[in-house]
């Protein structure tokens, strides 16, 4: 569909073995959503691909130009998707926001966890989850350990961290932070919990996503990723946005900090970079490639 509607919107263009990949990955990005990817189309007469791809990093201030026969939820990503949130009650609403501090998706431990830390929903967050269900704004599947888990598509979760940060509460992540001129950062930095060890209060899979410009990694309660962990010291390294890149810097940790398996002071982190504090192992992640 979107190559149909590029070809519609931009003379000569068509697919070629050069730009298939990335519109492939465009509509990855959009979810298939029909909408998401007419509403893209257009852009496509103003970037080249790859930059169209770098910048549905914001894929709700982007997609704004429907046409206007259209009904006015129909007309934006944005209101499209608000339209479906307003027709569920309030609990499951909080709870779709909440969900969206997950990426990947979440357990349902996991959901009731985070219930639990932001506040109690009445009835549970089950009951709420299967009002999103039956909206079709959340999904379950079923892993291959037999546990079920939800996920959401990423434009409703790009919509649900931002209700988040309106509400204040979650911080605002550092990529939506304003930049230097012609500074460019992109693809939300986070960290993946690789493995960890039972009692260290983190969920393999889980996923902190960088709030701020400094990140504080340790076990002391003040810590922004706190790691309940004896090898891992109160203030043990801390996670920097400088210019363009996110490093790694080691607070003179009692039993160091570890990056691929080498001890580290001071490191620029790179997509897929293994981190190691005592004994718990996170995955740096940066979405990139435009």
């Amino acid at each position: 569909m979107l190559v149909e509607r590029a070809e519609a919107a931009v003379p000569g263009f068509h697919l070629t073995r050069g730009n298939a990949s990335t519109l492939a990955a465009i509509c990855r990005r959009l979810d298939g959503l029909p909408l998401a990817l007419e509403l893209a189309a257009p852009w496509l007469r103003l970037l080249t691909p790859d930059e169209l791809l770098g910048h549905l990093e914001r894929r709700l201030e982007l997609l704004v130009a429907g046409p206007h026969d259209l009904p006015a939820r129909q007309r934006t990503l944005r209101a499209t998707v608000r339209w479906s949130y307003d027709l569920v009650p309030l609990p499951a609403r909080v709870l779709l926001r909440r969900l969206s501090v997950f990426a990947g998706g979440a357990s349902l431990d996991g959901l009731a966890a985070v219930c639990q830390a932001a506040g109690a929903l009445p009835g549970g967050p089950v009951r709420h989850l299967a009002q999103l269900v039956d909206h079709s704004l959340v999904q379950r599947v079923e892993v291959d350990s037999g546990e079920s888990r939800v996920t959401m598509l990423e434009s409703i979760r790009e919509y649900g961290r931002e209700l988040l940060v309106e509400a204040g509460e979650v911080r605002q992540p550092v990529s939506d932070l304003p930049r230097a001129p012609g500074a460019r950062f992109y693809g939300r930095p986070r960290l993946v919990v690789a493995g960890s060890h039972p009692g260290t209060g983190l969920e393999a899979g889980s996923t902190y996503e960088l709030q701020t410009p400094v990140t504080l990694l340790g076990r002391g309660t003040d810590c922004d990723l706190r790691l309940v962990d004896p090898g891992v010291s109160r203030h043990h390294s801390e996670l920097r946005v400088e210019d363009e890149q996110v490093v790694l810097v080691d607070l003179g940790s009692t039993n160091g900090t570890f990056v691929n398996g080498q001890p580290v002071r001071r490191v620029a982190l790179k997509d897929g970079t293994n981190v190691t504090l005592g004994r718990t192992t996170l995955v740096f992640r940066q979405d990139t490639g435009y």
